[in-house]
């Protein structure tokens, strides 16, 4: 988020200062290049940002490629490291997502009141959304404000359009994405950049048009502030002090490698890098489930234990039960986990027979793995 400020603050400063247009434009292309070296979705401040100055510029050719440079630059050290350890693709390859675009819409919208009323339906987010805009609009209209405040946003006006187009092309940009990918859905963190955006546009519009005084209006956001704040130090005083012994004697596998397990042992399993944070093992072999990563095949858990046999006294499959309590039960975990972990996931180790079961638990499966 820094970056992304730091590249609006020099693209108002460009509008501004025109003696100093060449080297603003320079370093805000290189706070937009960074910010996308961060966060692909924010290609579109690139394309925005280029647009903005390039209908701003007197001198457009020079500007637009003063601009463009450092995002091209760190564009191509983006696609050589991609290229280097994405096996050859330019993009991470993601699951295709069963989600519609008119959920992950409603999801964006909600957001920006999601995160401090997210046990009130979502439904009723939206409707309390709504109501907010459609009450600022009103009074807007009643002043005879509401015109001229929408006439004044424009390219030749004080940016508004630059970071309102930033906000919707960031958020079509995140619903398309998440509608074809499997990626996380779209929530706070996701739409931080352009909620961000969205609520100083909206704090300035309700100024401008609706002629709140400011003393009031800090009065209002100063006691807002303050209950956020507020409730923020009840969450922390109420969420218990993290214990890594807790969380071990709570977890049934855990406890099992806790008790059952040496460094004499190798550990396969999703995740696993967990046994070596909370038992202080040294060495771990973790796969994942995320869409984004390999699964772990049958053969090549062979080969790992061909590998690693000589220098271990046993070789363990560690696996934790799907779905836990928290996770959706219509999940295809046979497109997650890969066919032999979903198999041995659910006890149908049959056709593997280089795998044997040592237990079986609340929380997760045990098997030994001979080679």
């Amino acid at each position: 988020m820094a970056i992304l400020l730091t590249a609006f603050w020099l693209l108002a400063r460009y509008a501004k200062e025109p003696e100093k247009r060449a080297r603003l434009a320079f370093m805000a292309g290189w706070a937009a290049g960074i910010g996308v070296a961060t966060r692909y979705a924010l290609a579109s401040l690139v394309v925005i940002g280029a647009l903005f100055i390039f209908l701003r510029a007197t001198n457009r050719i020079r500007d637009a490629v003063l601009f463009l440079i450092p995002p091209g630059f760190i564009g191509i050290l983006v696609v050589w490291r991609n290229l280097n350890i994405l096996h050859g693709s330019v993009l991470p390859h993601y699951l295709h997502s069963r989600s519609s675009h008119l959920k992950n819409a409603l999801d964006a919208v909600a957001t920006p009141v999601s995160k401090y009323a997210d046990w009130i339906p979502q439904s009723v987010q939206l409707a309390l959304f709504a109501l907010v805009v459609v009450i600022a609009l009103w009074l807007a209209q009643r002043r005879g404000q509401l015109v001229p405040t929408l006439a004044g946003v424009g390219w030749k006006g004080a940016g508004a359009a630059l970071l309102a187009t930033f906000g919707v092309v960031y958020t079509i940009f995140l619903v398309i994405q998440r509608t074809h990918s499997y990626i996380d859905p779209i929530g706070p963190r996701c739409m931080l950049p352009a909620s961000i955006v969205f609520v100083m546009l909206f704090a300035a519009f309700v100024v401008r048009a609706t002629g709140v005084n400011l003393a009031r209006l800090a009065a209002a956001g100063s006691v807002i502030g303050i209950l956020l704040i507020a409730y923020e130090v009840h969450t922390t005083i109420v969420t218990p002090v993290y214990s890594a012994e807790r969380e071990v004697a709570a977890s049934e596998r855990l406890t099992w490698v806790q008790k059952n397990t040496t460094d004499d042992d190798l550990i396969i399993g999703q995740d696993s890098v967990d046994i070596p944070f909370y038992l202080g093992r040294t060495v771990a072999v973790s796969y994942s489930p995320f869409p984004f990563t390999e699964v772990l095949p049958y053969d090549k858990t062979l080969q790992l234990c061909q590998r690693f046999k000589p220098l271990y006294a046993r070789v363990l499959l560690v696996i934790p039960l799907h779905p836990t309590p928290n996770e959706r039960p219509d999940t295809n975990w046979m497109s997650r986990l890969g066919p032999f972990i979903d198999a041995a996931n659910f006890g149908q180790f049959e056709a593997y027979p280089a795998i044997s079961p040592l237990a079986v638990l609340k929380d997760g499966r045990v098997f030994q793995v001979t080679c």
